[in-house]
């Protein structure tokens, strides 16, 4: 991707991490924007993994494991249809816009949800 794009909280990308280490999220996957778009300008961004394959961690851990139903996600055209998933708030990062590849879509509503995840996170 472009590093001047300008993306918004909200939008869902493809993405690849391949240097995380341990418990790290790595891998091809999904990446929610969180960051605000004034921020977004820049090189970088925040971003919340998602998942689709571990589902059980929403209940298990539902205050920063917040799970967004596939209603919530607004999928582009062409991509495949959307899937329950979870925001894994307590796997939060900064990456370089270059990290993130096609847009996927973006969240309809749920995002003040993952903001609440990511409030019990940094304790705010």
């Amino acid at each position: 991707m472009e590093s001047s794009r300008v993306v918004s909280p909200g939008e869902i990308y493809w993405g690849e991490d391949t240097n995380a280490k341990g418990s790290e999220q790595k891998g091809h996957r999904l990446w929610l924007v969180m960051s605000r778009r004034i921020l977004n300008g820049n090189n970088t961004i925040v971003v919340v993994p998602l998942t689709t394959s571990r589902l059980e961690k929403a209940t298990k851990h539902p205050d920063f494991c917040i799970r967004l139903p596939a209603g919530e996600i607004i999928v582009n055209l062409g991509a495949s249809p959307s899937k329950d998933c979870v925001a894994l708030c307590h796997q939060v990062r900064v990456i370089d816009k270059s990290r993130l590849d096609q847009q996927y879509g973006k969240l309809s509503s749920a995002i003040p949800a993952v903001q609440l995840g990511l409030s019990f996170v940094f304790n705010l």
